[in-house]
């Protein structure tokens, strides 16, 4: 299992963007975590929003 970390600050385009480039990948068996940095963007909510397919969960 591969664990892909990506960490937003008030960049939830820019997470989204490589997020969806990650899921792109020809990798099986890979998780990818968000790690968001307390952004006021509402970056969390995007995140759902654009990233409906995949599994989010707020820790």
């Amino acid at each position: 299992m591969i664990y892909i970390v990506v960490l937003n600050w008030n960049g939830a385009i820019d997470t989204i963007n490589c997020v969806k480039s990650l899921m792109d990948l020809n990798v099986s068996d890979y998780k990818i975590i968000i790690v968001d940095n307390c952004s006021m963007d509402n970056s969390y909510d995007q995140h759902l929003l654009h990233l409906n397919d995949t599994f989010i969960s707020n820790i």
